[in-house]
C-alpha cells in the first residue's frame, strides 16, 4: 500500500511491515507515469492554444502535444482507451490523427 499522506512513500509487505520506498512523490510519479503523444490535425491548433498546452509542429504538418497518460477504466461507458483519454483532456477525438506513447 502506498502512503501519500506523508512526505514519504511506503510499500506494505505481506506481513504488514512497511519499508520506506521513496522520499519524493514527484520522483515516484515520474517512474510510473507514462506520457502520451497526440498527433492532431493542423486545424485543431487554435483549440490547443486555447487550452494553454505546449505543442510542436511535426514534419507531417501535424500538431503534436504530450500529456500524462491515464489509467484505463474498464467500467467507463466508453470502452475505447483513446476516446477515454481524449475525454479526460477535453480533446475532440475526430481531430486526432494518432495517439502513441511518448518516447
Amino acid at each position: 500500500m502506498l502512503d501519500f499522506a506523508s512526505d514519504h512513500c511506503y510499500i506494505s509487505s505481506v506481513g504488514g511491515k512497511s519499508d520506506k520506498l521513496l522520499h519524493s512523490h514527484s520522483f515516484f510519479a515520474f517512474i510510473i507515469m507514462n506520457q502520451v503523444l497526440f498527433h492532431f490535425k493542423p486545424e485543431y491548433l487554435a483549440n490547443i492554444i486555447a487550452k494553454g498546452l505546449d505543442y510542436t509542429h511535426s514534419k507531417l504538418d501535424e500538431i503534436d502535444v504530450i500529456v500524462p497518460d491515464i489509467e484505463y477504466d474498464p467500467n467507463h461507458y466508453c470502452v475505447d482507451p483513446d476516446v477515454q483519454l481524449c475525454e479526460k483532456y477535453g480533446f475532440d477525438y475526430d481531430q486526432v490523427n494518432c495517439i502513441e506513447l511518448a518516447s
